[in-house]
């Protein structure tokens, strides 16, 4: 009786030790989920940043596009009036 008592305290032993140990590597699994996922969100920008700097961006090359237009239509004017001041004292 005694030595089937001790097998079955053997096994409950060896039972408990084999649940602590699968435990404490589903502790350390979960630790390094969580760290997994705060890299992966600090290298990832968020939708919010990312249409900011895309909205950046396009203000930028829109501001250049009208910077380029403004410089083109004082050229014509420029040149433009300067033929007509040609012209009108021509005539005089």
């Amino acid at each position: 009786m005694q030595a089937i008592g001790g097998i079955a305290e053997l096994k409950n032993s060896v039972l408990e030790k084999d649940q602590e140990k699968d435990e404490k590597e589903e502790e350390q699994d979960k630790e390094q989920e969580l760290q997994n996922i705060n890299i992966l969100i600090w290298k990832k920008p968020s939708d919010a940043e990312l249409i900011q700097a895309t909205g950046g961006w396009v203000q930028a090359v829109g501001s250049v596009i009208s910077l380029i237009g403004q410089l083109r239509s004082n050229e014509e004017e420029n040149s433009g009036e300067g033929s007509s001041n040609e012209s009108n004292s021509v005539d005089e």
